[in-house]
């Protein structure tokens, strides 16, 4: 509502203000006058002229800005209200004014993604805005951005068949695969094509547990996106148990075994029944579309990935040539040239870069392309590799070979350390074993040991003790 009159230019004759910027929007073209807001002062009664861009009406209104709380951990502001009276009997005016607002709101949000984020006690406290992407712009296999948008889009207009059919208006999606495949990247360019809001979830986040996962939950619109990322951390699965796992244990100094005063703390608050009664639950609201991101399908317990709570499943593999290519093609926009021309920049920064024609970009992306083994590597590692390169399209390719080596050291390294890591745990575990048991075996101080016979007992030479004692030496 705010964003709405400061854009009619209704809040231009308040007598007090809160004067304030974005860092993010302090950069070159930008001035002073496209990065300042002027805000109502909070707690304080002021007039303001309001005319309807409809009607051309002019109602004053009288607003009261009351600030929610500040977390200063989390740096996010829960609660707040805004009190607007309008100087009129017609409600007409009031109706007309909220329209106005909302349509204000859904303009804005043609050009961003509206992403809803939690604070710490478990409630939604923040909104960010992204650029939207279109779905076109992601280096993925056609066949899935084709897909996904067409479920997505036959779901939405389907409320009523599914109303008919008595079955509940939701639909889920399992996004799993390697890391850095365009996961994330697929929901955000979903939400903006089908022009949805994200509500993101942690379930490892301090403040969610059970019932504030419910609370969540219950209070998302009937058409938005519920993002669960990384589901396969917050709890492990039920079908089978992870060897590795196994909690040392714990010794006094007397290497006697004692239990466990801190026992090793849960991933998350949210169990696994808490959250498939909320997933299945019909206070849920219809109409949303629950997506869960996982790098590890296989560790995901079976009765979360079936069918009606997670419908669709897709699987993002590493880039293959084409997508290489792709990916080369979309890192230099700037220096490509179009029908054959060298492109002169135009907006004052093409100019940074070599120019090369069409021709030559496209022969760099198929030799790029066939430098790097299909399936092995991200999208997101192959653009941070041509980051070391944006300005050198050759460069790239000549250098992709040395780049390949140093990967390949890379996870030889990281491979090494982790063998390392369980190599050491496991002699930890080892010896902490031993101690446990010898511990175990010792009886306790002032308890007589059993007797002994004195058959039992030899001499050094082997004779039995007795006959010694007999004189029969």
């Amino acid at each position: 509502m705010l964003a709405y009159l400061r854009s009619a230019n209704a809040l231009q004759d308040a007598m007090e203000f809160i004067i304030s910027t974005k860092q993010s929007d302090l950069g070159w073209g930008i001035g002073p006058k496209d990065t300042v807001r002027y805000m109502p002062a909070h707690d304080t009664k002021q007039q303001f002229l309001y005319t309807s861009p409809n009607t051309g009406q002019k109602t004053w209104l009288q607003v009261v800005v009351q600030p929610g709380k500040l977390n200063w951990n989390t740096n996010t502001t829960t609660g707040g209200s805004i009190t607007i009276t309008m100087h009129s009997s017609d409600k007409e005016v009031l109706a007309d004014l909220i329209d106005c607002a909302h349509q204000k709101y859904l303009e804005n949000g043609l050009s961003t993604v509206t992403v809803h984020l939690t604070d710490n006690r478990g409630e939604w406290a923040k909104t960010v805005t992204k650029s939207r992407r279109a779905l076109s712009t992601l280096i993925l296999p056609a066949d899935i951005k084709e897909m996904i948008l067409s479920d997505a889009r036959e779901f939405l207009e389907s409320e009523n068949w599914y109303n008919m059919a008595g079955i509940p208006h939701r639909r889920g999606y399992l996004l799993y695969g390697e890391p850095g495949t365009g996961k994330s990247s697929t929901i955000h360019a979903l939400a903006g094509e089908l022009g949805l809001e994200i509500y993101f979830i942690s379930l490892a986040s301090p403040g969610i547990d059970d019932y504030s996962l419910a609370k969540l939950i219950s209070h998302t619109p009937s058409r938005c996106i519920l993002l669960i990322e990384d589901i396969d951390c917050a709890f492990p699965s039920r079908d089978d148990g992870d060897e590795d796992e196994e909690i040392e244990p714990v010794i006094d100094k007397d290497a006697k075994p004692v239990g466990r005063s801190n026992p090793t703390p849960p991933r998350s608050n949210v169990t696994l029944s808490g959250l498939l009664n909320v997933l299945d639950s019909v206070s849920s609201e219809e109409g949303r579309l629950t997506f869960a991101t996982t790098n590890h399908i296989e560790n995901l317990d079976s009765a979360l990935i079936r069918a009606g709570r997670m419908d669709v499943k897709i699987r993002y593999k590493f880039a293959d040539s084409v997508q290489i290519a792709q990916v080369f093609k979309r890192f230099f926009p700037l220096i490509r040239a179009i029908n054959g021309k060298k492109d002169q920049g135009g907006n004052g920064t093409a100019s940074l870069f070599p120019t090369y024609t069409e021709v030559e970009l496209d022969a760099h992306a198929v030799e790029f392309a066939r430098r790097i083994p299909s399936e092995t590597n991200s999208i997101a590692q192959i653009q941070g590799y041509l980051l070391t390169k944006k300005r050198n399209p050759g460069g790239a390719v000549d250098g992709v070979q040395d780049w390949l080596k140093s990967q390949e050291e890379e996870k030889r390294v990281l491979l090494e350390l982790k063998q390392k890591k369980k190599s050491d745990r496991a002699r930890r575990l080892k010896i902490a074993r031993e101690k446990a048991e010898a511990a175990a075996n010792v009886p306790p101080a002032g308890q007589p040991t059993a007797p002994v016979a004195a058959g039992d007992i030899t001499h050094s030479d082997g004779a039995p003790l007795e006959n010694r004692v007999n004189g029969n030496s």
